[in-house]
């Protein structure tokens, strides 16, 4: 009885131990997951940033120069109306382009693949004790 009791229980610490390396297996990939999208979202982040500089530089640029062919084709007619209504243009273009920027920030979902790979795992580990 005491070999029989002996054998379970070398049996019993080798599966533990593969399961033990197999829960590590599977953490390692999951940091490497993790760490490869964190990569992509840097990269992805940076990119946007730095279009979106020169981006508004030049459309800053464009706006200006619109505006002052605006202003100097009006200025004899009506100077203030051309004024204001080149500001509230600009104000509801601000509005509107804040409000898209603000709706697509709580759209995004970042690292989705690993968030949706751990509620996977979280999964097969419950019904694998359960």
């Amino acid at each position: 009885m005491a070999e029989e009791s002996s054998g379970s229980l070398s049996r019993l610490i080798a599966v533990a131990r593969d399961v033990r390396r197999r829960l590590l297996a599977v953490a390692g990939n999951r940091y490497k997951l993790l760490l490869v999208e964190l990569r992509e979202e840097r990269d992805r982040l940076l990119l946007t940033v730095v279009m979106a500089i020169v981006a508004l530089g030049l459309a800053l640029l464009a706006l200006l120069a619109a505006s002052a062919a605006i202003v100097v084709l009006l200025w004899p007619y009506a100077p203030v109306a051309t004024l204001v209504i080149l500001a509230v243009l600009y104000g509801a273009a601000a509005g509107i382009i804040g409000l898209v920027l603000v709706s697509r920030q709580r759209s995004a979902r970042p690292l989705a693949a690993t968030l949706d790979q751990l509620a996977k795992d979280r999964i097969a580990i419950t019904e694998a004790l359960s």
